[in-house]
């Protein structure tokens, strides 16, 4: 009897731990949401080769058209230091690169996995010195559990880089089953009359 009881204590100990735990993730995601929302946006010129308003050409250029739904933020990567300027005039920075784990929800040009996450890199993100977000011009950041349509490119290094204005697109009512298929229709729309821009191509570790 005294086992049996000693068992469901020993239960109920690792339960009440599991559950605080989790609460305890969630507390700490939703004050890193407002922690990052409060935060300066610090704008960085982009030179495009393609019209980034034009999706036929935003799509032409990338490797890879898609819906996928953040899962979340891996990790931040500081790369090619650059000048931006600030209110206190001309300052050099590395340039974030924050990683995401994503859920690939429809291919519409390439072919990456479905059945598991990847991991898909994105220009901009938190400075080192956690004082803004650095972001090149009418770009935007995914955020944890949103779906987005999106343009990427693979790197030479084999890494799918989202980079750029309108190649990250967040995807309304996807979760409505009946407007999912014209959404869908309008994207593979887009793909069909690409504008195919011809330039160095790379394998990523999905091909």
């Amino acid at each position: 009897m005294k086992n049996i009881n000693a068992s469901k204590v020993t239960k109920t100990i690792i339960f009440l731990c599991t559950l605080l735990l989790i609460v305890l993730a969630f507390v700490l995601i939703q004050n890193n949401k407002k922690d990052m929302a409060s935060l300066p946006i610090i704008r960085q010129k982009a030179d495009s080769v393609i019209d980034p308003d034009n999706p036929r050409e935003v799509v032409g250029f990338a490797d890879y058209y898609f819906v996928a739904k953040v899962i979340k933020t891996v990790k931040t990567d500081y790369r090619n230091s650059v000048v931006v300027e600030t209110s206190t005039g001309r300052k050099e920075i590395s340039m974030p690169y924050t990683i995401y784990k994503m859920s690939v929800v429809r291919n519409i040009k390439g072919a990456l996995p479905t059945d598991h996450d990847i991991q898909v890199t994105k220009a901009g993100g938190l400075m080192k010195d956690n004082s803004a977000i650095l972001l090149f011009e009418d770009d935007v950041m995914p955020e944890y559990d949103k779906t987005y349509i999106i343009a990427a490119s693979v790197q030479p290094n084999g890494e799918i880089l989202i980079s750029g204005s309108n190649a990250l697109q967040e995807v309304p009512g996807l979760d409505q089953s009946s407007n999912t298929e014209d959404l869908f229709g309008i994207y593979t729309a887009f793909y069909e009359e690409e504008v195919y821009f011809q330039r160095a191509r790379y394998t990523s570790k999905y091909d």
